[in-house]
């Protein structure tokens, strides 16, 4: 799993096995206040994907006006 702002790389995470079906929910960061993956910030411009896309495809789009 990688992680880009603004084009740039700046997380990576082995995520190794199969990925998992879901009820189609998407949840960034926790909810709960004591977790460590709670998110306190906000996010602006989110874009999901049905395909992982290359280095250079995502630094294009980033670089694009957006839409």
């Amino acid at each position: 799993m990688r992680l880009y702002m603004d084009g740039e790389e700046c997380g990576v995470l082995e995520r190794p096995g199969a990925r998992v079906p879901t009820d189609g929910r998407i949840v960034l960061g926790n909810y709960d206040v004591s977790h460590p993956a709670f998110f306190a910030g906000l996010l602006d411009d989110v874009r999901l994907h049905r395909r992982a896309l290359a280095a250079e495809e995502i630094r294009s789009d980033a670089a694009a006006t957006p839409r």
